[in-house]
């Protein structure tokens, strides 16, 4: 399988290179750092990590809205999405961010 015919072409442009090099964990944070500046250019928000995801798709009326919020599933899949997105912060960006972290070719098509 080939990466880049499978992503969008401004995601394969942020990674490309440590993609190429065999860096997976910097291409993982190169992916987050893009995610992050996508939705703080749709939101003309500032903050960063869960606390931007919590700003951009959280509350009664959040800055990127998904769907109309106007059913209990509605509402479950806009907060299901928040979680989601908070997770992949902690759960992903923080500890290549804070610890030695190795992403291998393996780990990475798992």
């Amino acid at each position: 399988m080939e990466l880049k015919t499978n992503i969008q072409q401004d995601l394969w442009e942020a990674i490309e290179k440590n993609y190429g090099n065999e860096s997976y964990s910097s291409a993982i944070l190169d992916t987050i750092h893009l995610l992050t500046e996508t939705i703080r250019n749709k939101t003309s928000l500032e903050g960063d990590g869960s606390s931007l995801i919590g700003q951009a798709f959280g509350g009664d009326n959040p800055k990127i809205q998904l769907n109309k919020l106007q059913t209990e599933s509605e509402k479950n899949v806009q907060k299901g999405i928040q979680d989601i997105l908070r997770g992949l912060f902690t759960a992903i960006r923080n500890p290549r961010s804070h610890d030695s972290h190795t992403d291998t070719k393996l780990k990475q098509m798992l």
